[in-house]
């Protein structure tokens, strides 16, 4: 529980864990499954924010899924960058950028291309995290601080903020 965050990327306690004990059928189940893993408000956002054939720069646990519904292509080399877990978890994702080589030439694909815009899920802007994230998430804190130092956020969508390249 020390590990857990305030709130999640809606600003809510309740991550919805669920087992197949909380659904009355397979009907119900797979009810849910529709609601929680459609993300047709963050693909708008970034359909709005973005051109048609423009690499997205997501960070994001269904990265995968967004870009799809969104009908884009993604921006970044290790893709996807963090490992799944529901949107509704009060933690933050481990990313595929294993090795300093891997966190350096992500580093370099932002700096050389400079996206107009880094979609990344609203819980990745907390500032009040348990000292031991610095050590678990130490890749995606530096990606994180790069983030804040040349962008700022834009617009919001359910579970992604667009942060917006300063000028």
């Amino acid at each position: 529980l020390a590990f857990k965050l305030a709130v999640n990327s809606l600003g809510e306690t309740d991550e919805m864990l669920k087992t197949e004990a909380d659904f009355a059928d397979d009907r119900a189940f797979k009810n849910f499954y529709l609601k929680e893993f459609d993300f047709k408000e963050d693909a708008q956002l970034i359909v709005r924010l973005t051109t048609a054939k423009e690499k997205v720069a997501i960070i994001s646990s269904f990265e995968t899924k967004i870009l799809m519904q969104a009908n884009r292509a993604p921006f970044f080399y290790y893709f996807p960058m963090v490992d799944s877990r529901p949107m509704r978890m009060r933690l933050f994702d481990m990313t595929a950028l294993w090795t300093m080589g891997r966190l350096q030439k992500t580093l370099d694909e932002l700096q050389s291309a400079k996206p107009a815009y880094i979609f990344m899920e609203k819980i990745l802007m907390t500032t009040s995290v348990p000292a031991q994230y610095e050590y678990v998430y130490s890749d995606l804190f530096v990606i994180l601080k790069y983030i804040h130092q040349y962008y700022e956020p834009a617009q919001e969508g359910k579970y992604l903020i667009a942060m917006k390249r300063k000028s």
